[in-house]
């Protein structure tokens, strides 16, 4: 059940941010399950995650702001929530600070496999 929250949660944001939200509600769908997973999870780096994402969508960056740093107090090395606090960032700061984090992700996981960009034609 969390993850299923927790990945419609992101799919109702994609609607609003690619797709011009069709239907009015992405939204307000995007917040609903950010507080499920609040009630489910309340211990869960990911839901505070995703509860940062859509309060920085209504424009709370406070409180946007204190989601971002709960994760990162939950799960210090994860590769999402670290890439989650350069993304807060680029939104409510300057973007040499974004990109901070954005390096401390592919610090931590250097190990990871790249695929080139000449096979992604």
């Amino acid at each position: 059940m969390i993850p299923g929250h927790l990945g419609l949660g992101f799919c109702y944001l994609c609607d609003l941010a690619f797709w011009d939200d069709p239907t009015g509600n992405a939204l307000n769908k995007a917040c609903n399950h950010a507080l499920k997973l609040q009630y489910l999870a309340p211990d869960d780096a990911q839901t505070y995650r995703l509860s940062s994402r859509v309060l920085t969508a209504q424009h709370k960056f406070g409180e946007a702001g204190e989601c971002v740093e709960r994760a990162l107090r939950i799960y210090p090395d994860d590769g999402d929530i670290i890439a989650n606090k350069g993304v807060f960032l680029l939104f409510t700061s300057d973007s040499k600070e974004s990109i901070k984090w954005f390096d401390k992700v592919l610090t931590l996981h250097a190990d990871t496999p790249l695929i080139s960009i000449q096979n992604c034609r």
